[in-house]
């Protein structure tokens, strides 16, 4: 039961009015300071340990985005409830984050503490993958009465090689949500930058000296990397920049963290040449045993 020390409005008119923004009908930190759970008690720590949840502030709680925390079982105090609500409940990574059709997708949960996780017994679902949608859901009964438990454990589950396109992981667990969106790209040694217009190679030598094609990632329409040996592993960044308001030029940053060889060409598609050299090609070397950076602010100079 939901009790207020002084005064006699109801749970109920205190919730019609000074509604929290975004969420109408929820009574603001301030409207309902001064409640308490009258069956709520602290461990010494000084956290809310396995408190039964009174019906008003679950209402109150589910009207706020879904999350029950301990500062509002014990304390009444919504503003608590909404400080935490802000926290994202469920992280959700990926591993590799820009995956290939060739890689299996490894996704890790990690579930956030100080907030009131209820205590429920279910089956955790198998992933289920469906229209560019990785569904992961995890439910159960909840005891009644509902009590707050520590946070899950870190959930993983490494899902197979998806179709190339646009993916999402979409998580839920009992009373929370998460998502995360993600491209599915397919191997290819090529990477199109500033809307095509520029095309990026790279090859690169084993410690025998064999010469091999880098796969690229495009990370933006200015920038990607190129991985050798798997695509969790990126060996060289690559970043364009339209500077041609400043000196005329396209420029050409790469990072790179190897020191095997490698051959790093960018051609301007935009020009065709009918001798050589092309003033529509820069190639940028790296020796074995030496790691090399690229800073080219005069890349490619616009034509007159």
């Amino acid at each position: 039961m939901l009790e207020r020390s002084g005064g006699g409005q109801s749970m109920t008119d205190l919730g019609r009015r000074d509604p929290v923004q975004g969420h109408p009908g929820v009574a603001s930190g301030a409207a309902v300071r001064g409640f308490t759970d009258a069956s709520a008690s602290r461990t010494a720590d000084g956290e809310a340990r396995g408190l039964p949840v009174a019906p008003q502030a679950r209402a109150i709680a589910r009207r706020a985005g879904g999350l029950l925390v301990p500062g509002l079982l014990a304390a009444g105090l919504l503003g608590a409830a909404t400080a935490s609500a802000a926290a994202e409940p469920i992280t959700l990574t990926l591993d590799p984050a820009h995956p290939s059709t060739h890689d299996r997708v490894h996704v890790h949960a990690h579930f956030a503490p100080g907030i009131c996780w209820e205590v429920a017994a279910g089956p955790i679902h198998d992933p289920v993958i469906a229209d560019g949608i990785v569904h992961l859901v995890k439910d159960g009964a909840i005891v009644d009465p509902p009590l707050c438990g520590d946070p899950p454990p870190d959930y993983d589950v490494t899902l197979p090689p998806l179709a190339e396109g646009s993916w999402t992981v979409d998580m839920q667990w009992e009373f929370a949500r998460a998502g995360r969106a993600f491209e599915v790209q397919a191997p290819h040694d090529e990477l199109f930058l500033l809307d095509g217009r520029f095309v990026a190679t790279l090859e690169w030598r084993d410690a025998l000296g064999a010469a091999h094609d880098a796969q690229a990632v495009r990370l933006g329409d200015a920038s990607g990397a190129f991985w050798f040996f798997g695509s969790d592993n990126l060996e060289v960044t690559l970043k364009m920049i339209d500077g041609r308001d400043f000196n005329h030029s396209f420029w050409v940053f790469a990072a790179s963290t190897t020191d095997l060889a490698y051959r790093l060409t960018v051609v301007d598609r935009s020009v065709v040449c009918v001798t050589t050299p092309c003033p529509n090609t820069k190639t940028y070397r790296a020796a074995a045993r030496h790691n090399a950076n690229v800073l080219d602010t005069t890349a490619f100079k616009e034509l007159p």
